[in-house]
């Protein structure tokens, strides 16, 4: 494990951040959106089984959060965000950059739905309890995109009953995992068994990815990570 730059980023194991870990091999590092955790274990394990000789490295969290490390020192290779405002606020401009995958945000349901929500109608309720991401992180952007498209009056309800704002989009489904809230607006591509809401906006989303180091390994990484076909397989839609 490598402590990388000024910013102090710790590499862990396949916790929070990061997925691979090795020693006496080249390395590439990524720095991605929390919300392809874990399509990302799976490419790691397609990487490095195709690339023997390199170590992959993936740091994950929040999109701004990621984009703030780079701008302080951390040596990301290629960088996965999941809007393109990030990329487009790094201190240096990137080596080069794709529109990449598209994901939706929606609203998700606690396990077995409790709240009873089939509707629009039903997010009325002043005692529901919701979560979202704070408005600096992408998840949180679009989740007020999505607000914003209702009706007035339920937009107003809706956040009155927002009970946190999470730091990233894992946070959110964790607290929607636990039961600790009735719905959380977090990405299609992190429901997992959850149900999701079946009405309202459609908000899509559209991840950045950008290679930020010339070298052989990053430019690599960056043709690998659009190559694969496994993104569909956890909610993803490939292509603008």
């Amino acid at each position: 494990m490598i402590a990388r730059a000024a910013t102090a980023v710790l590499l862990l194991g396949f916790g929070p951040f990061l997925l691979a870990c090795g020693q006496g091999a080249d390395t590439v590092q990524l720095f991605a959106a929390s919300s392809a955790r874990e399509a990302l274990g799976a490419f790691e394990t397609e990487f490095e089984s195709t690339h023997p000789g390199v170590n992959l490295q993936i740091q994950l969290g929040a999109s701004s959060r990621l984009r703030f490390q780079i701008d302080h020192g951390a040596a990301a290779d290629v960088f996965l965000s999941a809007n393109a405002d990030q990329v487009d606020r790094l201190s240096s401009a990137p080596l080069s950059r794709t529109p990449w995958l598209k994901n939706q945000l929606v609203l998700g349901l606690a396990k077995g739905n409790p709240a009873g929500l089939t509707g629009l109608s039903d997010l009325s309720s002043p005692d529901l309890r919701f979560v979202r991401a704070q408005d600096a992180v992408p998840a949180g952007t679009y989740a007020l995109q999505w607000i914003e498209q209702l009706d007035p009056l339920l937009a107003t309800q809706i956040n009155a009953n927002i009970r946190s704002l999470e730091s990233n989009v894992r946070q959110v489904r964790a607290k929607l995992n636990l039961g600790e809230v009735d719905a959380a607006f977090l990405y299609k591509s992190d429901l997992g068994e959850l149900e999701m809401l079946n009405a309202g906006p459609i908000v899509h989303t559209q991840m950045e990815l950008a290679v930020l180091r010339d070298t052989p390994l990053a430019k690599l990484l960056f043709s690998e990570l659009q190559k694969s076909e496994l993104w569909t397989d956890f909610g993803f839609e490939a292509g603008e």
